[in-house]
């Protein structure tokens, strides 16, 4: 399965969503032994982990053989810059882990899928970054637009990111572009529109916003 993914977002508790106020069976945690998972996604540009134009990530929660989640769960849950930090009480505390399956979406549309596991322990709240793991579901950035350019010409260099399964991924997302020697190719940062200045080669880098993505190529100008 294909591993995804920036100001940090935190998730407001289940129970503000549900409109009761406190944390919904913190008392009988202790009794019960239970415990509480607090599930966070970044959507911002600082933190590197998601990129984004990611607006939504959706959720859902497996427990372990035998174990119920609370009715009053919503499941799947999403997570929004609106609603920043979800906080599950009342999780029974086990050995064998909880499994989150999360999906990235882009207005409406799924972009990338990864899981997770959490153990939760009794008298004790979890917590668990999602984006981190949505962020590594790409694999490499692609390029076109090919490596020489004619002296005094200009070229659009094109960039995709791709999961390992080829498909592309955030459609809508963001790149910025950079030459090591401006003097021998030029590029605008958001277009990567390359002009070829002088003969020689130089490296042309190109970033996926809001992640630690890159890729770099070498560019030559020839004379045509």
């Amino acid at each position: 399965m294909n591993k995804v993914f920036a100001a940090v977002l935190t998730f407001g508790s289940l129970a503000t969503l549900l409109g009761c106020g406190g944390n919904v069976g913190s008392r009988a945690a202790a009794a019960r032994g239970e415990g509480a998972l607090t599930v966070i996604a970044n959507f911002g540009l600082q933190t590197r982990s998601a990129p984004g134009y990611v607006d939504t990530v959706s959720v859902t929660v497996t427990p372990p053989e035998g174990v119920i989640l609370p009715s009053s769960f919503p499941n799947p849950f999403l997570l929004t810059r609106d609603s920043q930090r979800l906080k599950i009480d009342g999780l029974r505390a086990s050995d064998e882990a909880y499994r989150l399956s999360m999906e990235a979406l882009t207005d409406g549309a799924v972009v990338g899928t990864a899981q997770k596991e959490v153990v939760v322990a009794t008298d004790a709240t979890q917590q668990i970054d999602v984006s981190t793991d949505l962020s590594d579901l790409i694999a490499r950035i692609v390029i076109g637009g090919g490596n020489a350019i004619n002296l005094g010409r200009g070229v659009v260099f094109l960039a995709q990111a791709q999961n390992s399964n080829d498909e592309a991924l955030f459609p809508g997302g963001g790149f910025v572009w950079t030459s090591t020697d401006p003097s021998i190719v030029s590029i605008d940062r958001e277009t990567g529109m390359a002009t070829a200045n002088a003969l020689g080669s130089t490296f042309v880098t190109v970033n996926l916003v809001g992640t630690a993505h890159s890729r770099t190529f070498e560019v030559f100008v020839i004379e045509f």
